[in-house]
């Protein structure tokens, strides 16, 4: 019993004893990302790209059957559209690859148009998505780098 009563009173004297509340864990806040003017028709020529390449991949052909000219036009868009001024480091190259995009899909179009081989169409319009890739690379190479010094300059 005298057991018992201390036990009693250990476990009373314990559960009245101020608790340290925890501290809140803090965490360096990770501003986002600056959001960067987007080259509209760079976007518009992926979104094409995107939604025929990638059912063709799954054996879907009719999107880029129904849809290769558009590409051919947005491509040629793009080439005559006005880039975000941040990109004028890589003018030259871009300019370069964009001109061989236009080409590529013009002639993919023209492939299109003249019912080509399946194979053929796949194999030039593989090309082609690893040719815009070439393109944009150049472009979010500069914006990965801009991002990453705006983040530097917003910590100060």
């Amino acid at each position: 019993m005298k057991y018992l009563v201390v036990a009693l009173l250990a476990m009373s004297l314990a559960s009245c004893a101020k608790k340290e509340e925890p501290k809140p864990q803090t965490v360096e806040a990770q501003k986002p990302a600056p959001k960067l003017e987007e080259w509209a028709e760079m976007e518009i020529f992926h979104n094409v790209m995107a939604e025929t390449f990638h059912p063709m991949e799954d054996g879907e052909m009719k999107p880029i059957l129904t849809r290769a000219q558009e590409m051919a036009d947005k491509a040629k868009a793009w080439q005559n559209s006005t880039p975000p001024a941040r990109y004028e480091p890589v003018k030259d190259s871009v300019n370069f690859y964009l001109a061989k995009l236009v080409s590529e899909s013009q002639a993919l179009a023209d492939m299109v148009a003249k019912k080509a081989k399946e194979d053929d169409i796949k194999k030039n319009l593989t090309a082609l998505h690893d040719r815009y890739h070439t393109v944009s690379d150049f472009c979010y190479s500069i914006d990965k780098e801009l991002k990453k010094k705006l983040r530097e300059e917003a910590k100060h």
